[in-house]
Formats: structure tokens, sequence, C-alpha cells
């Protein structure tokens, strides 16, 4: 039997076996009252320590393939229950711990509506994964307030099958009073895995054949000279050969039900960094280093990605095998993309074997060391366009602890990588500390002038840097939720700067929010940096930044959301310039309705010029983002979509636009099957429109067959 590792709370319950399994229809049969229960929830939020304000009663059950959840939640006053389709609504949460790890659990989230979600909590509450198992729950709202039941396939979960005690926690959130609530008592800063109760005498099944596979059909319709219709198949397998492991095969991926990026502004010298939507590389991404870390070794979104002139790298196939041995976690990922013609000019992207490796051990109660690897390996290493060389190969290789105590977290990696003929390294430090009355942190960074790991991860910053801050926290006291001050110093020095030449910044920060659960952030802060000009010369320059953004409840029927930022002076290196900048964002989101959900978004950049003065005509770049969103069930949506860009184009002297207008059906026939329907289509317009209109349709069925 595994060692148990859970800091346990005293908080215990057992789990029943049942040979007769429940029915999951939202009705709390006789059936449930047999088996063991958690009740006596206390608050996390916002009178954190104080029992909930309603009752929750949770019971457990399991037989041979599935566990079992119901949660009973009555409501003293039925009026203030919120059981909408959209928004945020009453709603219950369960939590595993299968690996009694104190570090990742998985999460399932139901709504008294019946909308479902399901992710992963990592590095002890403080990430976020993705994660789509299959699982299947019932909600109904009754006279007394609303009853959710849950089945999760043992199947759909990874544990070390001779484990008989598992971390696990249930959660409740009031909309009405936004309260939520757990069946364990956590800090007032995070709900930690550590903090989680105990399933007693669980045991789950052994292995067994357990195959997925998911057929994908395609028909697309692309027009813009000249339409065209392509249907296209693909195929994603997943094998489960031992109740710890797990191996995922795409081949011929299509993903034309993913949303596509917006639209950035980039007035830095360094690449934006974009998040990863597509379900082959969200899943499991936790094993490969994803989160914040200093150093990204591997950024999924270069496999595949759009080249300059739109053309996408097709991917023609991914394998990825993921394990648990005892406290080792193990990861290895492979994709091969193909041969792509792009540009006018005939150029071609060669074909490319992506690859990454990761293992990690679990050390003292829930810190870690890990080890990464991630490659590219290009058809041809090298090659010139123009009078520029191009290298497709490169590879990393980190080193990091992460420990992990009380409030404290503190994290060192060491890193090396080769591009081309250059080899360099990197070193970082963190250390954060989040207690219930002080956040401090400190962050050391080395990033040698030639790390380059762009081939598979992401490099941008190459340089040394310094950062600290620190300052009081306070939770439920007067008019704050919670609420912090943060006083902050920043000290860099990139690589090409001269000797002795190094950016410096001061910075105070407020956050929280209200007990009305409107939410702020103010900043402020004074900088000296260098910047490069026009003449490759290195210039000092002061300047003055100031900003802050609000926002309303997210489950009230209206809600706003306000962001403004201004620069005194900050070098432009869109335009070249030293000169003032500045943006705004607002939305506006309504809920007419239990299904219906309208929004309205815009958003303006201001770059000045050097002397302050503004032309709206050449300096203002203007974006707009409706959107509606209607649910027909929980499982049933469309949501309608468009973004509208008006910015200048200097190197032409003229006003450009671009509009697209996006429409998406979606239908979960059953869990990890869905039916899309989606249409894309780009407007144009006169002379000054970037692109030529285009409309690209595609019509998708992902069915799951496990056998």
């Amino acid at each position: 039997m595994m060692l148990a590792l859970s800091d346990s709370t005293g908080r215990v319950i057992r789990a029943h076996f049942t040979t007769t399994p429940p029915r999951i229809d939202g009705w709390l049969e006789d059936l449930w009252f047999t088996a063991d229960s958690a009740a006596q929830f206390t608050q996390f939020a916002p009178d954190h320590g104080q029992p909930a304000s309603e009752a929750t009663t949770v019971y457990l059950l399991y037989d041979q393939q599935n566990l079992y959840a119901a949660f009973r939640c009555p409501v003293r006053d039925r009026a203030t229950l919120r059981a909408r389709l959209t928004g945020t609504n009453d709603g219950i949460r369960l939590f595993l711990d299968t690996f009694d790890d104190n570090v990742s659990c998985y999460a399932f989230a139901v709504t008294a509506a019946g909308v479902e979600q399901s992710y992963r909590l990592t590095s002890d509450g403080n990430w976020v994964e993705q994660w789509n198992g299959i699982w299947w729950s019932s909600s109904r709202v009754e006279p007394w307030g609303f009853a959710v039941e849950i089945a999760v396939p043992f199947k759909s979960l990874r544990y070390p099958p001779d484990l008989t005690s598992w971390g696990i926690e249930f959660g409740r959130y009031v909309a009405a009073r936004g309260e939520k609530s757990y069946w364990c008592e956590h800090d007032k800063t995070i709900v930690k895995v550590s903090k989680f109760g105990r399933i007693a005498s669980i045991r789950a099944p052994g292995a067994g054949l357990h195959l997925e596979a998911y057929p994908v059909g395609l028909v697309r319709y692309e027009y813009d000279s000249a339409g065209q219709v392509r249907p296209a198949v693909g195929l994603d397998c997943a094998w489960l050969p031992t109740p710890t492991a797990s191996i995922q095969l795409t081949t011929f991926p299509d993903y034309a039900e993913i949303e596509a990026d917006p639209y950035q502004v980039n007035l830095s010298r360094y690449e934006l960094w974009l998040a990863e939507r597509r379900p082959f590389f969200v899943e499991a991404a936790e094993n490969f280093g994803t989160g914040f870390p200093q150093i990204r070794l591997f950024y999924s979104r270069r496999i595949g990605r759009r080249l300059p002139d739109g053309t996408e790298v097709p991917i023609l196939s991914g394998l990825k095998y993921t394990d648990r041995i005892g406290r080792f976690q193990l990861g290895t990922l492979a994709a091969l993309t193909g041969r792509t013609s792009h540009n006018a000019g005939g150029d071609t992207e060669p074909a490319a074997l992506y690859s990454v490796v990761s293992l990690r051990r679990q050390v003292l109660a829930n810190s870690e060391v890990g080890l990464l690897y991630a490659g590219k390996d290009a058809e041809r290493p090298a090659w010139y366009h123009g009078d520029t060389l191009h290298f497709a190969g490169s590879r990393g290789l980190r080193l990091d602890g992460v420990y992990r105590r009380g409030d404290l977290t503190a994290e060192l990696s060491a890193a090396a990588s080769q591009f081309g003929d250059s080899l360099d390294h990197a070193l970082t430090g963190t250390s954060e500390y989040s207690s219930s009355n002080l956040n401090a942190f400190f962050r050391v960074r080395q990033v040698g002038p030639r790390f380059d790991v762009n081939g598979i991860g992401f490099t941008s910053w190459r340089g040394q840097s310094v950062s600290a801050g620190a300052g009081p926290v306070v939770f439920s006291r007067g008019p704050f939720q919670n609420a912090n001050l943060t006083l902050s110093a920043d000290l860099a020095r990139e690589w090409d700067y001269p000797d002795n030449a190094a950016d410096r910044e001061l910075g105070l920060s407020a956050n929280g929010m209200l007990m009305s659960r409107t939410g702020f952030n103010f900043w402020g802060s004074h900088r000296r940096a260098y910047y490069l000009d026009t003449t490759a010369q290195h210039r000092a320059y002061d300047g003055v930044n100031i900003g802050g953004l609000g926002y309303t409840d997210n489950s009230r029927m209206l809600g706003i959301f306000l962001f403004g930022d201004y620069t005194t002076r900050s070098f432009n290196y869109n335009r070249m310039a030293l000169a003032p900048t500045g943006s705004g964002q607002a939305e506006l989101t309504a809920r007419p309705g239990d299904r219906l959900a309208l929004s309205l978004g815009t958003e303006v950049i201001a770059e000045f010029a050097p002397d302050g003065t503004l032309d709206p005509l050449r300096d203002l770049t203007g974006i707009v983002r409706p959107h509606v969103h209607y649910s027909f069930t929980p499982k049933m949506q469309v949501n309608l979509g468009a973004e509208t860009v008006r910015s200048y184009d200097l190197a032409r002297d003229r006003v450009d636009y671009s509009c697209y207008v996006t429409a998406l059906y979606s239908w979960t026939v059953r869990p990890r099957s869905t039916f899309y329907v989606a249409l894309n289509q780009r407007l144009a317009g006169g002379t000054n429109w970037v692109e030529p209109s285009g409309t690209a349709a595609a019509v998708k069925l992902r069915y799951l067959f496990v056998f």
C-alpha cells in the first residue's frame, strides 16, 4: 500500500460500496441516505471561518465502475436562488486528490441549472489546468433548494490501485451573497489541496482494457476568390493501460471550433504570449512545465503555428504519454508537422518533429523536483531567406525544485539551451509568502544573451533582474471582503545595455474586492529605463505609469468592466518613438433572462506623438467586440461574435479596417462527444481594408467510442 501523504484536517468520510447504482437524475432517492455524509461547511468568503449561511449535506457511494456524490443544498429564501444558464450562479464543487499527494486534484463543478465544468488544480491549488474528462451529472431545482448528483467513472481518473484513502473536498457557492464554503477549513488566502479531508476505505478497481476512440468528421467550405469544399477526417485515440497511465494519439487534427486569438497591439520589442486552447495540448499540460515559470522551455503554440502570411502549419500526428509511479510523475509528448509552402516568393517551412520529456518527483510533504527536456528537429537544420539565416532546430533542458511549507513557496531553476551553434544558460529563483496579514515576494533571474528555445519554447527578455515587494493584507474588514497594498521595486539590465546601465522601477498597487463583490485594482510606478533608438544607441528616459480597473458582480443581470492605463513616457517600438501611451477598455454585459447573455466590449489604444499631442486619425486604434450567447440547454448553445478593428498603417499612410464575424453552434451529445457548426466571415470593402472578404464554414462531429 502506498504511503498516504495528506496533512489530515480530521475530516473523514467513508466511501460505502453499493451493488445498486443510484440513478443520476437529480432526485435524491432513499439509497443515498444509507451512505456516509459530509456536512457543517465553513465559509471561505466573505466571512472566513464562520459557519456557512446555508446547510449543505453531501453523500458518497461507489461501485466497481463509478464514484457517486449527491449534494443536498437547501435555501432558506427560495427567491435568492440563482439558477440561470448564463453568468455566475449557485452551484457545487467536488475535488478528488486521487494520488493523495497534497499537490494536485480533479475538480468537478455543477450549477443549480446543470451547467458543468471540469478542471484540475495543481501546485497545491495555485494553478488551474483545463481538463475534459468523462463524467455525468444531473441537477434539479426544488421548492426547498436544489440537488446535484454526480457520477465519475474510475476509468476517467488516474490513481494508484492499491491506495485506499484519497484526498477529498466539497464546496458550495451561494451567488446572492458571493459566499464560498467548503467542508474543510482553509487558509484565508487560497483553497489548498493539502488542506483537503479524506475518503476512507475506498477500493477502486484495478487495470482493465480501456480504449477511447474519437473519430472526427469534418466538412469545411472556404471562399476567397473561388469557393471550395474540403472534406476531412481525423482520429484521436486514448489508451489507459493502467489506472495511473494514459497514452493519447492524434492524427490529422482539425481545430475548426477553436476561437481565434483576439487582436492585440504590441508596443514592446518582445513577442506576445498566446493562450493554448487546443484539447490535445491542454489535457495533462501540468506534466510539461506549464503555469508561469520564468523559463518557458515548452510553448505548445509553436506546434502547428500560424505563419506570417496566415498559413497554418499542418499537424500530421501527435503522441502523448503520462504516468504516475509512486512519487514520480512522467510525461512525454511528440508531434510531427508537415512541410508548408507560404509567401508569394514560394518560401517553404520545413517538416519538423517536436519532442518533450518531463520527469518530476514529489519530496517532503508536497514539494517537488523536476527535469524537463524540449526539442525541435527539422528536416533541414538551417536555411537562408534573403540575407537572413534561419535555424529550424532548438533544444532546451531545465532542472527545477519547488519547496512548499505553510504560507511559503520557493522555487529554483537552471536551464541550458542549444540553438544552432549557440549554447547558453538561464538561472531563476523565486519566493512568495502569502498569509492572512502579509504578502511578499522576491525574484531573481539571469537569462544568457544567447539563451534561445524559441523553436519550441518562449524566450523574449534576456538579461539580469531582481524584484521584490511586500504589503499588508486584510480580510473581511469594514467594506472589504479582501484587500492588499503592495510596494514593489524592480532592477533589470538587458545584455545589450551600456555598462552600469539598468532599468529601475518603484511601484505601489492596491487591489481587492468589496463585500458587494465589486473588484478593483489601482497602480502607479516611476521608471527610469533604457531604449534602443533608430541609430542603435541606448538612451535613458524617465516615465510614470498610472492605471486602474474595476468590475462588478458577475452573477447580477448587468455587469461592467472598466480599465484605464497611461504612461507619461515610454519607447514605442511599434512606431520607434519615445512618447506617451495610453489605453482604455470597457465591457458591458447584460443577461435578460435565464438563457441569453449579451456583451459589448470596446478598447482604445493611444500612441501619442513625441511632443505629447494626439492626432485621433493617426494615433488611435479602436476595437469593438459585440457578443451574443444563448443556451438552449446546459449542453447546447450558440455563440455569435464580431471583432472590428480600426488602425492606422504608418508605412502606407492610411487608415485600415478589419472585421470578422463568427458563429458557433455546439451540442454536447454525451461526454466528450460534440457536434459543431462553425462560421467565420471576413468582411471587406473599399481600398483600405486589410484583407479581402472571405468565408470559412465547417461542420464537425467528434464522437467518443469507449471499449
